[in-house]
């Protein structure tokens, strides 16, 4: 036959003949194209409960134009090579060439857990005196604390620890 298909890539050589005898070969190269490779990245949500992680997958190779898919859903930018407004879970993203040749990556954008707080006091010794304290312990949420005391305290602002305090209420 004058034609051969689904060829892999690589050299081959064709010989003709006639019906003298005579032949000739012809050699050519099938040719693939390169694989698509793709950089994740990502990062994760900043708050419990938040949907602001981010996750791309920028791709080379393959042939022709890529596309790209990311389940679940149609997050803020399908279609392209980065995405926005992800919610904690496990995401994906399809990139396929034009001649249907693909690869998938996988993501688990990951979240803080909540913010807690656990305070305690130590009451003024007496009516008028300013010796009272409040301590916070925090946990939770991504470490790097900060704290502000309101009113503020005689020592401790931006601790987790205040002191100097006189009878009444303290916002942390």
């Amino acid at each position: 036959t004058a034609t051969a298909s689904q060829l892999c890539p690589g050299i081959w050589n064709v010989t003709i003949g006639d019906a003298a005898g005579c032949d000739t070969t012809v050699t050519f190269t099938i040719q693939a194209p390169p694989p698509i490779t793709a950089v994740p990245a990502q990062s994760d949500v900043t708050c419990a409960g938040a949907c602001d992680g981010t996750a791309s997958a920028p791709a080379t190779g393959g042939s022709g134009t890529l596309t790209y898919d990311w389940q679940p859903g149609n997050p803020a930018g399908d279609g392209t090579a980065s995405v926005t407004g992800l919610c904690a879970g496990n995401w994906s993203v399809l990139i396929t060439d034009a001649n249907g040749c693909d690869t998938t990556l996988q993501f688990t954008i990951a979240e803080p857990l909540p913010l807690s707080i656990d305070a305690s006091q130590t009451d003024v010794s007496c009516g008028s005196t300013c010796d009272g304290t409040a301590a916070a312990t925090v946990s939770g949420g991504t470490p790097g604390y900060t704290y502000n005391w309101s009113p503020e305290p005689a020592t401790g602002q931006g601790t987790a620890n205040a002191g100097g305090l006189c009878a009444g209420t303290w916002t942390l």
